[in-house]
């Protein structure tokens, strides 16, 4: 332990005032650190005061199902949930049709209004079902369906060249067609042309018969 010195001693209990001096500078220190203290927790509690927090929330809702809705003319749409669905008008009777003659009806298709998703739907020819109440001309009748242009008519000539959207050699009923696709775009309705072609009598197609077909068409959000 270092020891103080005689003269520094004898100072020092020759000037009492120096002592007295001497002692709050080393309060005033402790007390100048210690205040240095406080103010640092002090600080502390002040920025987490001014810390805060917002929230934001979303609700989502599914929409409904897609309704497709089905019209002969072109003006007056409705949706069929089944067979026989809407009847087609063909261009000639179609219980005197000839042999070897082809007739067609018009048919046109939309996607009902309040319709939800991204409003395009990929549309095809699902499926076909036909009977037979006199005869078995549903052998030998041929179909198809085609897309047409934009104010195009339903008749041979309208339909010349174009690719049918689907078709098959008989009117037998088949589970599921090969089929393309039309995009229905919002209710923009999209008009399809129906062709029966009868086959000749060499082949069977007989006289005073009765067929009934009915097509479903089917429409898949994108």
């Amino acid at each position: 332990m270092r020891e103080n010195s005689p003269a520094t001693s004898a100072a020092t209990a020759s000037d009492p005032d120096r002592r007295h001096r001497s002692r709050p500078l080393a309060l005033r220190v402790r007390a100048i650190l210690a205040a240095g203290l406080v103010l640092g927790a002090g600080t502390a509690v002040t920025l987490a005061a001014w810390s805060d927090s917002e929230f934001a929330s979303g609700t989502f809702a599914s929409g409904s199902e897609l309704t497709l809705v089905g019209s002969t003319d072109g003006v007056r749409f409705s949706a069929s949930s089944g067979a026989p669905g809407h009847s087609l008008a063909f261009s000639a009777d179609v219980a005197g049709i000839a042999p070897d003659e082809t007739i067609h009806a018009p048919f046109h298709l939309a996607l009902a209004e309040g319709a939800t998703g991204t409003g395009t739907a990929e549309l095809t020819v699902a499926s076909v079902e036909s009977s037979d109440t006199a005869g078995s001309n549903s052998e030998h009748l041929a179909w198809a369906f085609y897309e047409l242009p934009d104010g195009a008519g339903c008749d041979a000539a309208a339909i010349m060249g174009l690719t049918p959207l689907a078709s098959a050699p008989t009117l037998a009923s088949a589970a599921s067609v090969a089929s393309g696709s039309v995009t229905l775009v919002g209710t923009e309705p999209v008009s399809l042309c129906a062709s029966v072609t009868a086959g000749s009598q060499a082949d069977g197609f007989e006289s005073a018969a009765s067929t009934t077909a009915t097509w479903q068409f089917s429409a898949a959000s994108e």
